[in-house]
């Protein structure tokens, strides 16, 4: 099998383009087309693990640089959601030496946004969710996506008690031996019928590490408290305006950047599936 360092997959330059933004990527399953050859390639464990499933391929340069990235989307059964709209996407980006994949996500549509400064352009997922190159991947840019900012407020006594159940034992233990822990909460509408949910977090030199301050949100099911989050954020905590099943999405912006969480049915995974 050929490896992604053959001479076949070298990047390919494009001819630069003035184009309105958003400019929607034109998917095809095109045997014919230039990049099929690199996309066959780079996500051959994929394909080859989906017989009969349709490869959709494009060739778009989205960092300015005159090399174009290939967006490779798999459309399956086991590879979309149940309407077989919104597919396992991937965008892979060359960075001089070998192809790096720096998003893989489940879509309906890609489009590119308007350029920056330097040539990069965002990629709109979906019409709605807007994603920028940071350290080496696409990730969310919450603000530019339209998402609402979630306000925490400190919570003290039985209600901070209450809360740091929520994150275990050990939380509980901190914080009725007054050590540096502060407990604060506050409210996401995570769809259209449930009305407010409950997003905790916890801060202070015990609590906090490398990647940020822990956060839980927590949703009343069956007359008990049930977490469906855990992750970590550094900054802000984020409600996006849509998301799977009508379960809006949200985003942790943690010290490696903004990190994407979606509604799998059950819980709420890190960059999982958006509809």
């Amino acid at each position: 099998m050929r490896s992604a360092h053959a001479i076949g997959l070298l990047p390919i330059l494009l001819a630069a383009q003035a184009v309105a933004a958003p400019q929607p990527v034109p998917l095809k399953d095109d045997r014919t087309a230039r990049e099929r050859p690199t996309a066959e390639v780079l996500m051959s464990r994929e394909i080859g693990a989906v017989p009969g499933a349709h490869v959709e391929t494009a060739m778009v340069d989205v960092d300015g640089d005159g090399v174009g990235e290939v967006v490779v989307r798999i459309v399956h059964g086991s590879t979309c959601d149940g309407s077989r709209q919104f597919c396992r996407t991937a965008v892979f980006r060359h960075d001089g030496r070998t192809w790096r994949r720096v998003l893989d996500v489940p879509a309906k549509s890609l489009a590119l946004g308007d350029a920056d400064a330097r040539g990069q352009r965002p990629l709109i997922i979906d019409g709605d969710e807007v994603r920028t190159l940071k350290s080496g991947t696409f990730r969310v840019d919450a603000a530019a996506s339209g998402a609402t900012k979630v306000r925490f407020a400190p919570s003290v006594g039985a209600k901070a008690r209450e809360i740091a159940a929520s994150f275990g034992p050990g939380a509980v233990r901190l914080l009725d031996r007054k050590a540096d822990l502060k407990v604060s909460a506050g409210t996401a509408e995570l769809d259209a019928k449930s009305g407010a949910q409950a997003v905790y977090r916890l801060e202070g030199s015990l609590a906090c590490g490398l990647v940020g301050c822990p956060v839980r949100t927590v949703v009343r099911k069956g007359g008990r408290d049930v977490v469906v989050l855990e992750g970590f954020a550094k900054g802000d905590v984020w409600v996006m305006g849509s998301g799977r099943d009508g379960v809006r999405a949200m985003v942790l912006d943690s010290a490696v950047g903004p990190v994407a969480y979606a509604f799998d049915g059950r819980r709420y995974v890190a960059d999982g599936p958006r509809r």
